[in-house]
């Protein structure tokens, strides 16, 4: 998607991150910036689903759920 959105004309970057870590936030806004000098429009797009019954659902794919997709969009406008 980088080269498709590079090649027509518009300059991109991608960063990979785990968007419920808190800590991992400063720096993807820190290379935002030192790349573009400011970051004007943050699209939180971010989520998982893990598609079995609950009863096969292991805790740990519980948690991992609710992370990306709730604590990972309140960090990033936090």
């Amino acid at each position: 998607m980088v080269a498709e959105i590079g090649n027509a004309g518009s300059e991109t970057l991608y960063l990979h991150q785990d968007v419920s870590l808190e800590e991992s936030w400063p720096g993807v806004i820190e290379a935002t910036e030192r790349r573009f000098g400011c970051l004007d429009v943050l699209v939180a797009n971010a989520g998982i689903g893990i598609w079995c019954s609950g009863i096969e659902m292991s805790l740990v794919d519980w948690r991992r759920q609710p992370a990306v997709n709730l604590d990972g969009g309140f960090l990033s406008v936090k």
